[in-house]
């Protein structure tokens, strides 16, 4: 018989035909996987990194807030150490107009009365120069916490997310609603634009820059409110002896006033003899000592304007951000290598991150609440579900 050849050459030209089709089939379907994970990965990255810049600048406003306060503080100090050695010197040279005449005495009094006028000149030159500085200092903390809440403009932070986002793919496009189409165009289209619409208003409605003396107090007492450990020297420097029908007793005060052009510390120490009458107690002043702010930089202002939480301070602040990534899928590189017809179908990624204010569980008493402000800088972010 015969033999027949060739004839399974047309079954293996039909294999290899079907499996380079499966191969292309494959690799699309393969590469609109990739696709859709690049463009899930990217929108959460996205959406965390706008959320931890929005985090960021909330928390410096919050640290420079702290930190102007401290040295406005810090000012009131050096004032209160004016008035105390001016005091000090004061009552030296008095009472030593009287121990002059008082043999060895008069030696000792003489000494402590030099050593009293050169640390009140210490005080003052220091004075001379720290008001100016805390002055400057702060109103450079100021300037920074302007540049701080002008990053929080909705179009700042949705820059650093489109960034992250083509930093995964140069073809991803931010929160272009517009793209989606068909089911998903029509289920989640209005959802999406009023999240994107709601936090835009939550970051321009999150924080706002004031002066002190606009504020209704607010940071005024913040300051005082922050004297702490040194409440004793700021308001308590008095003391008192008595001795049957004589007393001694030290006064003082610190005041301090924070208005939107000006703000001023004052401080007064002063050193009262009293004695005995019929008549009642007869006080006269042994040594006296005041300074103020002024007398340093007669434009002191200590806190030129700050940031604060806007609204009423039992309001809660949160600042839920997303992030809708998309592409076409003519844009993928089975597409544009392959020559293969596109549905015109989109790619896309959705995920939403929410800044929250939260006080931390150690290191304070965790039985205390605390609303959202902008004096502790406890803000946060994480990754939230996208859908309710």
């Amino acid at each position: 018989m015969e033999r027949s050849k060739g004839q399974i050459l047309p079954l293996v030209l039909f294999s290899i035909v079907i499996s380079a089709v499966l191969m292309v089939v494959m690799f699309n379907a393969t590469q609109k996987v990739t696709d859709k994970t690049i463009a899930t990965n990217a929108s959460d990255a996205a959406v965390y990194s706008g959320g931890v810049w929005v985090a960021r600048q909330l928390n410096f406003m919050a640290y420079t807030n702290r930190a102007m306060i401290a040295n406005h503080v810090a000012a009131g100090h050096m004032v209160a150490y004016v008035s105390w050695s001016r005091y000090v010197n004061d009552s030296v040279a008095n009472l030593n107009k009287i121990a002059r005449f008082i043999p060895y005495l008069n030696s000792v009094m003489a000494a402590l009365e030099q050593y009293a006028g050169v640390n009140k000149q210490l005080a003052e030159a220091s004075a001379q120069v720290l008001i100016p500085s805390i002055d400057a200092l702060n109103r450079l903390h100021s300037l920074a916490q302007r540049q701080a809440w002008l990053a929080l403009r909705p179009s700042k932070v949705e820059e650093v997310m489109r960034t992250v986002l083509v930093g995964y793919d140069s073809d991803l496009r931010l929160n272009i609603t517009s793209e989606l189409s068909g089911e998903a165009a029509k289920n989640y289209k209005p959802l999406i634009d009023f999240s994107i619409a709601s936090y835009r208003s939550a970051l321009l409605g999150a924080a706002e820059i004031l002066g002190p003396g606009a504020d209704g107090g607010e940071m005024k007492g913040m300051v005082e409110r922050s004297y702490a450990g040194s409440e004793r020297w700021l308001n308590n420097r008095n003391w008192s002896q008595s001795l049957v029908l004589f007393k001694l007793r030290k006064e003082s005060s610190t005041s301090h006033d924070l208005q939107e052009s000006l703000g001023e510390w004052q401080a007064e120490d002063r050193l009262r003899y009293g004695r005995w009458t019929p008549k009642g107690w007869k006080w006269s002043t042994i040594g006296r000592g005041e300074a103020s702010s002024d007398e340093f930089m007669s434009n002191y202002k200590g806190i030129h304007s700050y940031a604060r939480k806007r609204g009423s301070a039992e309001r809660e602040l949160t600042i839920d951000l997303v992030a809708l990534a998309t592409k076409f899928d003519t844009q993928t590189v089975s597409r544009t290598r392959m020559g293969i017809d596109s549905k015109g179908t989109v790619i896309s990624g959705y995920s939403k991150s929410r800044v929250y204010f939260e006080r931390p569980l150690t290191g304070f008493d965790s039985t205390a609440s605390e609303y959202a402000n902008l004096y502790n800088p406890f803000w946060k972010v994480k990754l939230v579900e996208a859908w309710p």
